[in-house]
């Protein structure tokens, strides 16, 4: 597969379903934003075509995934001077995305998932957020952009090495939005415990270190009662932006639960970023 793309573009991932309209949408902005090349992708490969498939599967599974993104910038209003590269590859849409991500600034995809897929591998954002390398953007079905008012940034942050790399891009983001940041932190401590103070404060003197940065972003930390996944969900429902960092291993002793960035993409009401530990700020 010869997937090269530009540098720090803003990577999408579409097919066919309405939901990769809206993560278009969502991509386009990011990439006029930031001035960045938009690298519009599409798989439609699965390891069982790929050995049974012959030449005129192959050109005919071509010619509809052309369509299938043509389709999509169709109803894109990208600005003139924007640089666009489409991919198009016989091969399964998580890989390719993941190798794409290798040099893009973000890769945006839809959220949605068949019942089969979630049978086999669950739904593309989990596969690709697993085997990225830049930050991934996932949007739900039921975003719609805001309109008008005063916007919300969240980021749900732990006390641990990911804290930093999901508020860096949390801050830029409220930055350039104009909006407000909650620094959200859940415990299982209950809210007269002294760990859930302390807790606090320690989330409070990490947020304090970006304030010399983003002196116009008005700030401040939400420490709650509850799983991150269920608290995030809620300030979910009135944000622009969930931000949170890569999935940590699943606890040992409760391998049922899963983790808090998996139930996020559940729950969330608005796009999600999963950044990883070292992300670019987007």
């Amino acid at each position: 597969m010869d997937a090269s793309i530009a540098a720090n573009a803003v990577v999408v991932g579409v097919d066919t379903s309405a939901q990769a309209g809206r993560a278009a949408r969502f991509a386009a902005d990011t990439a006029a934003r930031q001035g960045a090349p938009l690298v519009v992708a599409h798989g439609w490969a699965n390891p069982l075509f790929v050995d049974i498939a012959t030449k005129a599967d192959v050109r005919a599974a071509h010619d509809h995934g052309a369509k299938v993104v043509a389709d999509v910038l169709s109803e894109l209003s990208l600005p003139v001077d924007m640089t666009v590269r489409t991919v198009l590859e016989l091969d399964d849409p998580i890989h390719l995305l993941s190798t794409l991500s290798g040099d893009a600034l973000c890769v945006v995809v839809g959220r949605h998932a068949h019942w089969a897929e979630r049978l086999w591998d669950g739904e593309t954002s989990t596969g690709v957020i697993k085997a990225s390398t830049c930050p991934i953007i996932s949007v739900p079905d039921r975003w719609r952009p805001r309109q008008g008012g005063h916007g919300r940034v969240v980021a749900v942050v732990d006390v641990d090495d990911t804290s930093r790399a999901v508020l860096d891009v949390a801050y830029a983001e409220a930055d350039w939005r104009r909006a407000d940041l909650v620094v959200l932190h859940a415990t299982s401590t209950g809210p007269s415990d002294d760990g859930r103070r302390d807790v606090g404060r320690e989330v409070a003197e990490i947020v304090s270190g970006f304030r010399a940065d983003y002196p116009t972003v008005e700030a401040r930390v939400e420490t709650g009662f509850g799983t991150a996944a269920g608290l995030g969900g809620t300030w979910s429902q009135d944000a622009d932006l969930v931000v949170v960092g890569r999935p940590h291993p699943v606890d040992h002793e409760r391998p049922w639960v899963g983790s808090t960035t998996k139930r996020l993409l559940a729950r969330t009401w608005c796009p999600l970023v999963v950044v990883p530990s070292t992300p670019v700020a987007l």
